[in-house]
């Protein structure tokens, strides 16, 4: 009676314990040995022992089979298990060898004999099939691991092997790939929807979702704090965005020290949740019985390398650069035993990675045309102005802090007199290569990653295990901010993970885990300064200084078009020229830091024919966004002649969105997350070979809070203008109810929706007797929660001055933070506002006005409407306030997974799966405008407006006689808003987007034997959805008809194919013999995937397509250009690959839906034929070229003894030098200059200008490594 009150006081204090942590993600590194004992007759055989001894510590497990035959061993620690069977009676069966994974079951059926206990037979089995559920996913051992070829030992080269799973091509081994971590879509599901987790601790962030240390297309890095001016030969840097780098701050352990990775990647059981996507789980290595190791080192260099596409196929790089210096180097060891055998056991391991190279170490620059020694005093600088953009400026208009930035110094170690060098290649430019100045410089990146780790068996019943992860890599790019030297940007990344894994056996079928979890991730964006603004180094000219109200950090100074009339000439873009960090991307000095703390239980009961696993975790987010921009200012001029005269401009969309302006107030802000993940699941044995699985799972994914409660929002129902009065009674405006001023009846999230969701779990394994358990059948349904909520999802893509654009832009808006710009007086070249040139109103020393305005202090809801511009100011050209919000009211995304496979096992070494996966989803996150301007018409005129214009149509009147408005935003944009005040590029991320996917799969596995193993994945799949993700604007055409845009995923890709083998040399000599350690112990390994490429629409934000809605200030859309009637997405090709300097596609199949004048009911004016509307469908109608790479290893095992071996690898990487493409040019300028001043009667559009023109690679050229390692 004693012993069964302990047992229920023991499960009803855990349940207690489960109902009170909630949770997030259940991971499992634990996994699980189940089956039926029968006799020779097939009669089940209750009361059977079942014993499974792990081979490397000597940990016994024990249970006896059910009434039903039936007999669970669970939560096992992974690795390799002896199996015993007996039964009084009968002789006993040996099963050696049974490999244990985390989150998977091992089906192991026993028939025994008749005879005597004290006889045993030995059966070798390798249950390769999955008769337990309906996980589709993949497992690899350390072995497995260790055999395929990563060029940067990134775990996310073996999430590929799952079927349903593809991701980029590797982007190489310089430090701009960092730990090379890529994104990853799983079964039609967005990158931003995977979980990633190390040693059972979630490690996916709340600040964008995604896991790229880089990216190499450059269809996603628009405001995502790149500098839009052209890479160097097709490189885009960005490891200058945290955005796109943030994958350097998930752990990414050693392969050396990895002893497993599973990946789940659809219809996982209701264990996991909290994300949609795929849930990719590392656990690093363990101590055993036996002491092993090894010591190894890795060095790669360019001497063997092929040289990247783009510089080698640029003729104006000089031979000597086309194949960019590359040195990396890895040196590390492990080391693991028995601290005391059979009980406490040990792993430790260090390494450290060093990269230089010069693939983000070269500038290739744009610099003013004719530049040199001698034209940089004040009169030959005007006449090198005046040779390029017609203007009769003299030495007396040049101003000082212009000239002097032009006659600063070369810093130490720079090659040149000049720290902006001269023009060296004007005369050669073209649109392959748009530069007309290089500077070396070398890239650096480092990691240093260490693994600690202690096992315990304190009984036969009770294990603990400790864990500790830790893991650093920086970055230094010279160029990522700056086209000059001296302003080296330093990516400070890393990680750290400590977990504690109990696990305790209530009895034989009651078992029990618990798992406390920290980790600790970062990444954070600084850049060097070689000089301050109050002193500039100027040469000849002397020392001059920008103001900078006291701040001693040099903002940087962006030319947006430094070339004239020669780039029109040769047909290249304007050339931007960036003297420190750029004017536009808003890098420096923003980072992200996140904590986390998850604690979890979980426990499995076994109930004869029933499996009860039931539990929940809770984990509590720390995620503080460090921004320190305000105190740093930006300066912005539009081209060379604005900046020799010491004009700037606080910018906007004709300036490329650089923009000049003077942040204050406190941007860094320190979110808060809670969420809970509760889970109860029965594994129903109907008989031998039925499986039945029924779960429920409620995720509670709880909104962001902020410590000091500056989170807002807008709620439509309580903005309220008032015409009579021209006031803004009431903005919409909401502050979190935790803030000191709060809004009344807030909650500190501001959110109303539901954000959480009750999944249910079904599926069904069968396994038909006739085949002897070699086939399964599985079927299986899951509803699935998303997290929907990121930080990402709180600015807008672009916005008015960009300040509040962006991955930061958020932490820099209104009424919390104010920018300070000079203000514009007049409009140079006739639509650029500029300011008027005075220290009091602006100019280079003084890009902000002299004057400094008082920061912000802790505001009120109301306080917004001090920034809003009312009707009134809106006529006088008042700037409206850009507001991006996650909306109140989103519920959690969710789709609904199905799924029908087929498994068969013909032999002990291979296996073989067929099927059918496919999921519908529902309120998917899309930025959707919710200020987009309405249509005013005579008869239905608004504020005033009887119009509809984008354009400010320049010798013409209204059909009234009137003259045409000339708003912030072009047009009378601003006067037709539905939220007066607020600027139509004001974003609402709504979760209202529908997708789906459908798929046929297949997956090969032969285990080694006789020296060949193999893996092989086939997807043939279509996913389709409104919004993909993949950047920070909406792809389609008017973002408030969604369904409009419904077509493939920017994702999508319709066959995936990959493998990977060992094929290992038969031995060709003895054993023993000298012959025999050369010849002998050679193997080919690799990997190679094949892969359609993505789809993508051709776009234009000029005004050449829905300027009635923005003008040309369309910052949050990527509005599609139509197809010209008779052209078709396939007779639009020109059959070329665009990555020659020709075009893929053609110029005249593009057109522009232009609006006739009197349209839309008199909308248009009539002297008003520029405007454009949006088109319908052609979302993402053409698609990249298909992606090809084979990476391949030589290795060569000698053994020393029968303890020590040396093993020498020779890794080839893109093994065919195989060329991989970005999508073709698809972001065009009909509408060139962004004039929203077009003259009456002249043509303003003209042919798309870039399109089809590839310029990026997708995964890098032939790279070469070689490795050496001795093992113990």
């Amino acid at each position: 009676m004693h012993s069964k009150f302990k047992v229920l006081a023991a499960s009803s204090l855990l349940a207690l314990v489960q109902l009170l942590t909630p949770a997030a993600n259940a991971q499992q590194t634990l996994g699980a040995i189940v089956g039926t004992v029968t006799d020779a007759t097939g009669s089940v055989l209750p009361d059977a022992t079942v014993t499974a001894v792990a081979d490397g510590t000597n940990l016994t497990r024990t249970t006896q089979s059910s009434s039903s035959g039936s007999y669970a061993l669970q939560n096992l620690p992974i690795g390799s298990y002896s199996v015993t069977i007996s039964d009084t009676g009968f002789t006993s069966v040996k099963f050696p060898g049974i490999n244990i994974q985390a989150d998977r079951t091992v089906t192991l059926p026993a028939t025994l004999a008749v005879g005597s206990t004290n006889e045993s037979v030995t059966v070798e089995a390798t249950p390769l099939l999955n008769a337990v559920d309906t996980t589709n996913g993949y497992v690899l051992d350390k072995a497995q691991i260790e055999a395929i070829p990563l060029p940067t030992g990134s775990f996310t080269g073996l999430a590929i092997l799952s079927p349903g799973v593809n991701a980029e091509l590797p982007s190489g081994t310089g430090a701009l790939s960092g730990l090379g971590n890529s994104p990853i879509w799983a079964n039609g599901q967005r990158d931003t929807s995977n979980s990633f987790s190390l040693n059972g601790v979630d490690a996916s962030n709340l600040f964008n979702g995604k896991s790229t240390s880089n990216v190499g297309s450059a269809r996603v890095v628009n405001s995502t704090g790149v500098s839009s001016s052209t890479g160097a030969a097709g490189v885009i840097q960005s490891s200058a965005s945290i955005y796109l780098s943030i994958g350097n701050a998930i752990p990414t352990p050693a392969p050396e020290t990895i002893q497993e990775v599973h990946v789940n990647a659809s219809m996982y059981d209701a264990q996991q949740g909290s994300t949609s996507g795929a849930h990719i789980d590392m656990s690093t290595s363990t101590g055993t019985n036996s002491y092993h190791g090894q010591v190894y080192g890795r060095r790669g260099t360019n001497a063997m390398n092929a040289a990247p596409f783009f510089f080698k196929n640029d003729d104006d790089i000089p031979a000597n650069l086309k194949n960019p210096q590359l040195h990396r180097y890895v040196v590390g060891g492990t080391f693991g035993g028995p601290i005391i055998k059979d009980k406490l056991f040990g792993f430790v391991a260090y390494q450290h990675l060093q990269v230089s190279d010069s693939e983000i170490g070269y500038s290739f620059l744009d610099v003013p045309v004719g530049l040199s020694d001698t034209t940089r005093d004040a009169a030959s600088f005007a006449t090198l102005v005046n040779n390029q953009y017609g203007t009769s400026l003299g030495a007396g208009d040049i101003d000082k802090t212009a000239l002097a930035l032009f006659n600063s110094p070369a810093l130490s170690g720079q090659p040149g007199k000049w720290l902006i060098p001269n023009d060296t290649a004007s005369g050669s430019l073209s649109p392959t290569h748009p530069f007309d100045a290089f500077i070396p410089g070398t890239g650096r990146f480092k990691a240093d990653i260490g693994v600690a780790n202690l096992d315990y068996n304190a009984t036969k019943k009770d294990t603990l295990a400790l864990k500790y992860y830790y893991q650093h890599d920086p970055t230094l790019a010279p160029y990522a901010y700056s086209s000059v030297p001296g302003f080296t940007e330093h990516l400070d990344s890393g990680a750290q993970v400590f977990s504690i894994v109990n696990t305790y056996l209530v009895k034989s079928n009651l078992s029990t885990t618990q798992t406390l979890g920290y980790i600790r991730e970062k990444t954070y964006a600084t850049n060097e300064q070689p000089f301050g603004p109050s002193a500039i180094p100027g040469g000849n000219v002397g020392t001059v200084s920008i103001n900078q109200f006291g701040s001693n950090y040099f903002p940087g100074v962006s030319i947006v078009n430094v070339l004239g009339s020669t780039a029109n000439n040769a047909g290249v873009g304007t050339g931007i020229l960036n003297i420190g960090p750029n004017a536009e991307g808003q890098g420096p000095n923003t980072g992200v830091f996140q904590n986390r703390l998850q604690p979890s239980a979980n426990a499995i009961w076994t109930l004869g024919k029933h499996t009860v696993t039931f539990g929940g975790s809770y984990s509590y987010t720390q995620l503080n966004t460090i921004d320190k921009r305000p105190g740093t200012g930006t300066i912005a001029t539009d081209d060379l002649s604005q900046y020799a005269q010491g004009l700037v401009t606080p910018g906007g969309s004709s300036t490329g969105f650089y923009v000049s302006s003077f942040l204050q107030g406190n941007a860094s802000r320190y979110y808060r997350a809670n969420q809970v993940g509760m889970y109860v699941q029965d594994k129903f044995q109907v008989t031998p070979t039925l499986s039945l699985t029924a779960g429920l799972r409620y995720d509670w994914d709880g909104g962001l809070t902020e410590k000091e409660g500056r989170i807002f929002n807008f709620d439509p129902t309580l903005y309220k203008y008032n015409a009579a009065a021209d006031n803004i009674d009431n903005p919409g405006f909401i502050i979190a109810g935790n803030n000191t001023n709060g809004t009344s009846g807030v909650s500190p999230t501001t959110l109303t929706g539901r954000q959480y969701g009750i999944g249910p779990r079904l599926g069904a394994a069968w396994s038909p007797t006739m085949f002897n358990s070699k086939v399964v059948v599985r079927s299986g349904f899951g509803m699935y929660y998303d997290r929907g909520e990121l930080f990402s999802y709180f600015s807008p893509g672009y916005a008015i001055g960009t300040v509040t654009g962006g991955p930061f832009g958020v932490n820099q808006q209104l009424p919390f933070v104010t920018a300070q710009s000079c203000v514009p007086t007049n409009f140079y070249e006739g639509f650029l506002p500029t300011c008027d040139g005075t220290n009091a109103g602006g100019n280079l020393a003084n890009p902000y006005g002299s004057s400094q305005s008082a920061p912000p202090t802790n505001p009120k809801s109301s306080d917004l409407s001090k920034y809003l511009p009312n009707l009134a100011s809106i006529n006088n050209g008042g700037q409206p306030i850009s507001l991006g919000v996650y909306d109140r009211a989103n519920k959690l995304p969710y789709t609904y997974n199905y799924t029908l496979d087929i498994q068969w096992q013909p032999r002990n070494d291979l296996a073989i799966s067929l099927g059918y996966v496919g999921n519908l989803g529902r309120h998917q996150v899309i930025p959707v405008p919710f200020n987009q301007p309405n249509i005013a018409t005579p008869s239905s005129p608004i504020n005033g407006e009887k119009y509809t214009y984008g354009y400010t149509v320049e010798g013409a009147q209204l059909n009234d006689g009137s003259d045409y408005k000339f708003d912030y935003e072009g047009g009378n944009v601003d006067h037709r808003v539905p939220y007066l005040g607020y600027a139509a590029e004001s974003i609402d991320y709504k979760a209202g987007g529908i997708d789906a996917y459908n798929a046929l799969q297949a997956h090969i596995e032969k285990r080694m034997s006789h020296g060949v193993s193999v893996g092989m994945s086939y997807t043939w799949s279509h996913a389709l959805d409104e919004q993909s993700g993949l950047g920070l604007f909406y792809n389609g055409n008017n973002p408030l008809n969604l369904r409009d845009a419904y077509g493939s995923a920017d994702f999508d890709r319709t066959h995936v194919l990959n493998f990977n083998y060992v094929f290992r040399f038969p031995d060709l000599a003895e054993k023993h013999s000298i012959m025999g350690r050369i010849a002998n112990g050679w193997s080919l390994v690799g990997l190679t995937v094949l892969q359609s490429g993505q789809p993508y629409s051709v776009i234009d934000f000029t005004g050449a397509v829905g300027s009635i809605y923005y003008s040309t200030n369309n910052g949050i859309t990527n509005p599609i250009v139509p197809l010209a009637p008779g052209c078709t997405p396939q007779n639009a090709k020109t059959g070329l690959s665009g990555a020659f300097g020709d075009a893929a596609l053609k110029a005249s199949c593009f057109t522009v839906p232009l609006l006739a004048p009197g349209a839309l009911n008199g909308a248009i004016p009539s002297t008003d034929n520029f405007e454009t509307s949006f088109t319908s469908g052609q979302r993402n109608i053409f698609r990249q070229s298909f992606q090809k790479r084979a990476d391949a290893s030589i290795l060569k095992v000698a053994n020393i003894n029968d303890r020590y071996s040396l093993k020498y690898t020779f890794d080839i990487y893109n093994l065919t030098n195989t060329s991989s493409f970005d999508i073709p040019g698809n972001e065009v300028s009909q509408n060139q200059n962004f004039n929203n001043f077009p003259t009456y009667g002249q043509p303003l559009y003209n042919a798309p200008f870039g399109l089809g023109v590839v310029t990026h690679t997708i995964g890098s050229p032939r790279q070469i490594q070689m490795s050496l390692r001795l093992l113990f």
